[in-house]
């Protein structure tokens, strides 16, 4: 899967950014679980249990899903299959770049972020951010 991140896909009117509604991210949950092409009536199938919903409803959500660019979709054939053309982790990753290009000092809240996460997270970040100095060398 190409990495495509959240700023590459189309806004919704909330501040500019993609954002998911409950149910759209409980949709992309299980496609992403799937990790493989599917489509509404095995999304339906697999949320109805627990929230009892239409089928033409995960149908509407994951053509608006779709339509933001979170999914991509063949025709070939009904009922559509439907893929993610994005990563759980491309997506929350540019959430958080979306977050931190609101912001007006960067610095300050990257501090508190980092002063609040545990120590073994702490520790991941610095190793990732030396092994991507290394990288860019």
């Amino acid at each position: 899967m190409t990495p495509i991140l959240v700023h590459q896909v189309k806004p919704t009117r909330r501040r500019g950014g993609v954002s998911l509604g409950e149910l759209e991210h409980a949709i992309m949950e299980q496609v992403w679980n799937l990790g493989h092409p599917t489509t509404v009536p095995e999304v339906h199938e697999a949320l109805t249990p627990a929230r009892g919903l239409a089928y033409t409803t995960v149908m509407t959500v994951m053509n608006r899903l779709f339509e933001k660019g979170l999914l991509e979709r063949s025709e070939e054939r009904r009922p559509y299959t439907y893929w993610a053309r994005v990563s759980p982790e491309d997506f929350s990753a540019g959430r958080m770049l979306e977050v931190l290009g609101e912001l007006k000092d960067k610095k300050a809240v990257l501090a508190r972020f980092v002063a609040r996460i545990d120590p073994e997270d702490a520790e991941l970040l610095r190793q990732l951010v030396k092994d991507l100095g290394r990288a860019r060398q």
